[in-house]
This record gives C-alpha cells, sequence and structure tokens, in this order.
C-alpha cells in the first residue's frame, strides 16, 4: 500500500495472489474503484475473488486478461458472474487470430480438451458482460485503457505497453501454420513462450506514482517484440517506476536489463515475482532472482 508522505492519503492499494500456482493482481484506485489483473485458482478458490468479496466490492472498474495461459485466466469466469452488470470495462490481449483459431477448433469440437473449452467459454462470459454494459477493449501498445483524467484527487492514466504491432502478426502466422490444412494433418499446439508473444504489459499512472504490471512478457528476438519492443517504442510513456509486478514468474527470458535500467533509473523500485513451481524446473531460479 503506498501512501501520500504528505497528507497520508491513500494513493494505491495492491494485492498480488498465486505465488506457486498462477497469477493474480487486485488493485485499488482511490477515486476510481477496484480492478483485477488476470486470474488464478489454488484448489478451486478463487483468492481475488475471495479477496474482494471480504472487502464488500460491489464495482469493479476494469478487468484485465493479459493473455491466454490457464494460469492467468481460470477462475476469471467467477469474477464476471459474480460482478456482472457492475463492470466497467474488460480488456484482453490483441490478436485477431486467435478468434479464427478459436472458431476452427469449435467446429473440428477440440475444444472439449479442457483448457480449451474453458477458454472458450471465458470469450462466451465476455460477450455476456459487454451486454450487461461492460465495454470491451483490446490491448495493444499505447492503447488507452483509462484515459487520462481527474479520479478522486489524483490524475490517472492506464495504458497497455503490449503487444506490439509485430508481435501480433508474429502470432497470427504461428496460428496459421499450427491448423492443420490437409486431411492427414495433425494440429500443432504453440508453445507457451509463443502464446508469450501477446501477453499485455500494463503501465499506470495515480498522481506521482508509476506502476508497471508485466503479464508474462518476454525479452523478445527483435527491436520490435517483447521488452525490446516496449524499449524501443518512441510512444512508450516514462518507464521509471515504483513498483513492477516482474513479468512471466521471474524467468531469464524475460529479464532485459536496458528494460530494468529504464525502471529504475529516478527512484527505488519495489519488485513483486509470482514465482511458479508446477513445472519440473520451477521459476525463477536463483540466478534470475540475484540479476533482478
Amino acid at each position: 500500500m503506498n501512501t501520500n508522505p504528505q497528507s497520508g492519503k491513500e494513493i494505491v492499494r495492491i494485492a498480488v495472489f498465486g505465488p506457486g500456482f498462477g497469477e493474480s493482481i487486485v488493485i485499488y484506485i482511490p477515486g476510481l474503484g477496484w480492478g483485477v489483473i488476470d486470474s488464478c485458482l489454488k484448489n478451486n478458490n478463487n483468492p481475488a475473488l475471495d479477496y474482494l468479496k471480504k472487502n464488500n466490492i460491489r464495482n469493479i472498474a476494469f478487468l484485465i486478461l493479459s493473455h491466454p495461459h490457464k494460469d492467468h485466466y481460470e477462475g476469471f469466469d467467477q469474477i464476471i458472474d459474480e460482478y456482472i452488470g457492475h463492470i466497467d470495462r474488460i480488456c484482453y490481449y490483441s490478436g485477431d487470430g486467435i478468434r479464427e483459431y478459436r472458431e476452427y477448433l469449435i467446429r473440428q469440437e477440440i475444444l472439449n480438451y479442457p483448457g480449451l473449452k474453458q477458454l472458450s467459454d471465458l470469450f462466451k462470459k465476455f460477450e455476456a458482460a459487454k451486454n450487461n454494459g461492460a465495454q470491451i477493449v483490446r490491448i495493444a501498445e499505447r492503447t488507452e485503457i483509462l484515459r487520462k483524467n481527474i479520479y478522486g484527487e489524483n490524475e490517472v492514466e492506464i495504458l497497455g505497453l503490449s503487444p506490439s504491432a509485430a508481435s501480433v502478426e508474429k502470432y497470427k502466422k504461428l496460428l496459421f501454420d499450427a491448423i492443420p490444412k490437409n486431411e492427414g494433418d495433425t494440429l500443432n499446439f504453440l508453445t507457451d513462450s509463443q502464446h508469450n508473444l501477446i501477453s499485455a504489459a500494463i503501465w499506470c499512472s495515480v498522481g506521482n506514482i508509476r506502476l508497471i504490471l508485466g503479464g508474462d512478457v518476454e525479452i523478445g528476438d527483435d527491436d520490435h517484440v517483447g521488452w525490446k519492443g516496449i524499449v524501443n517504442n518512441i510512444d512508450s510513456p516514462d518507464l521509471s517506476v515504483q513498483f513492477i509486478k516482474v513479468s512471466h514468474h521471474g524467468s531469464s527470458n524475460a529479464f532485459y536489463k536496458p528494460a530494468w535500467e529504464k525502471h529504475c533509473k529516478h527512484t527505488k523500485t519495489i519488485a513483486v515475482i509470482t514465482p511458479y513451481n508446477k513445472t519440473a524446473d520451477p521459476i525463477p531460479r536463483k540466478p534470475d532472482l540475484e540479476r533482478i
């Protein structure tokens, strides 16, 4: 929780859930309200939703889904169901190819696979929320999630830092290549790293406090993708921040030194990592922590 040292008034409150099994962030901005970035479940329990209900929250200013990984979207539908009709915005990653991919999977009945079916059902929840008053926003670089305005006593602005147009194009090509074209061809599933091409990173400014919520953005293999693309984008906002939710659970393929030099340029940065141990090789590793 950050406060204004002169007035003692609360500026922004952040709660991060899911270390070890997933990731979800709940943020409170005075004058604006509550937002949720991603969702996760542990033993079918939704820690972010429990937190909101415990605090008697009635309305959600924004819900954000950063990218299509189960450890970031599982339980998102429960939050929508709880607050439908009381959600101002639902924002999710760009990548038009996912629409065509999803429709193909439905036609081929491949979406019976639990993970894919769950993601398809979630998009139906988005549509239901839209029909109940929620605005739908697709996130890309420089997307205005929340236009700069005065809320309460602070100027607030929320922007998307990624995915870039180049990232989306690469992702669409990968999706096209994965879909069987001829009889006898098999469906190729994308790797986690390939899905991370379209992960959204969120930049938030509240008064003199700046935050970055990094999703699962990776370094990128050229100057137009991932953190390389963010750093090299001449229209990126000030990347010097007081708080950063470290991307991709603190893994080595998400640490880009020039980005961190910008994060820490003007202030001491608080970095929060959600470790992930549901694999044979848990992340972050010790050298990754030392780098960060």
